[in-house]
């Protein structure tokens, strides 16, 4: 309780600096403990099954099962809108903190479809879709551990394509196999707004990049796979330290310039 607590931290006063820290390492194991507890209890006795089930507002908002033209791919995103709710009561009832989803839409080698009507463009309406609904969702949902904050400001939305060269093609070339790689952030910790040369064909080959503390264009001078990765673990609120720890050093700064101050 908080009496209990206070007593403790006047206790604690009193003692040298070593029997201070050991109490204190003592307590946290205790505190740590009893959270651990409280959270089996709350598995054990909670019917996630209820919880876990797209009301009606939900299943409309994601069309559930609607399918869509994904081109030559084998249609596995037909479900997209329903991987995406459940998703969000996973966040809202603090059963899980991410989530993985894989898209095949099938081998676009070669394919130059222009058009609103091409498999290309119809993908990219579908998927944007049913995450705008997953967006909405999480912005209408109070986060459990904040009060006064939304899922939203606090989740990181991620996605990144081997293919960027846009519905129109790239005179007709193929994509070449990852030269023009491309990720997207949305969330709360994101500032937002647009980075880089979007045009469909730069001078450069695509060989522009970003300044990753202005946000202006650099030419010539591509981004690195680590800037992107660095830039993801400071959204999420993962240290340089932690990331330096596990992976060394790494050849890239982060993209301070989207990121919510």
């Amino acid at each position: 309780s908080e009496n209990e607590i206070n007593e403790v931290t006047r206790a604690v006063a009193s003692l040298n600096d070593g029997m201070a820290q050991s109490l204190m390492k003592r307590l946290k194991n205790v505190f740590t403990a009893q959270e651990s507890g409280n959270k089996a209890a709350t598995l054990l006795t909670t019917d996630y099954s209820q919880l876990l089930v797209l009301n009606t507002a939900a299943q409309d908002a994601y069309s559930v099962g609607d399918g869509a033209n994904m081109g030559n791919g084998v249609g596995c995103e037909a479900n997209l809108g329903e991987i995406l709710g459940l998703t969000a009561l996973g966040f809202q009832n603090g059963l899980i903190k991410s989530s993985t989803i894989a898209l095949d839409t099938g081998d676009w080698h070669g394919r130059n479809d222009p058009g609103d009507n091409s498999p290309q463009a119809s993908s990219a309406m579908y998927i944007s879709r049913k995450l705008n609904a997953f967006i909405q969702q999480l912005k209408n949902t109070p986060d459990p551990l904040s009060p006064g904050k939304s899922l939203f400001d606090h989740t990181v939305i991620s996605i990144s394509t081997e293919f960027t060269r846009g519905k129109f093609g790239m005179d007709g070339r193929d994509n070449t196999d990852g030269d023009t790689n491309a990720v997207i952030f949305i969330g709360g910790p994101v500032k937002g707004g647009t980075y880089g040369d979007v045009r469909v064909k730069t001078d450069n080959n695509g060989n522009d990049g970003v300044d990753p503390f202005s946000g202006a264009t650099t030419i010539g001078q591509r981004l690195t796979a680590a800037s992107v990765y660095r830039t993801h673990c400071k959204l999420l609120g993962i240290s340089d330290a932690l990331v330096r720890n596990q992976l060394g050093a790494i050849n890239g700064d982060a993209l301070t310039c989207l990121i919510r101050s």
